[in-house]
């Protein structure tokens, strides 16, 4: 109690305190749970390994390495599902930039996710 006391007083100013009326602790518990709205996840058809021609943009040399190889560049909202893309390679976009490593490919899944794996 003295301790109980002497911690109240820290918070609540000691003329707060009560004890004529003794001590009573309550503790509660709330678990509550509301619907979510799940998100949307496109689906795209397979389009093929070969990326549209209007998705490279260009090529440039890229240091990597200790060398500097000649990279080619291609836009992501141009690939399709189902393309693949061979290293070095950077695929841009305006909120990133991904590199594709020599002797690696990226394939673009029908949910628009990259997976990166050997080059075959």
């Amino acid at each position: 109690i003295a301790e109980f006391e002497r911690i109240y007083t820290s918070v609540f100013a000691g003329s707060a305190k009560s004890p004529d009326l003794g001590y009573s602790i309550t503790l509660s518990t709330v678990i509550g749970s509301v619907p979510t709205e799940k998100p949307v996840i496109p689906q795209e058809a397979l389009a093929g390994p070969v990326p549209p021609v209007t998705s490279r943009k260009a090529s440039r040399l890229i240091y990597w390495r200790g060398e500097t190889i000649e990279a080619d560049i291609y836009e992501m909202s141009e690939l399709r599902a189902g393309n693949v893309i061979d290293g070095l390679a950077v695929i841009e976009a305006p909120s990133t930039t991904f590199v594709v490593p020599p002797k690696r490919a990226a394939t673009l899944d029908e949910r628009r996710i990259f997976h990166l794996g050997d080059a075959k």
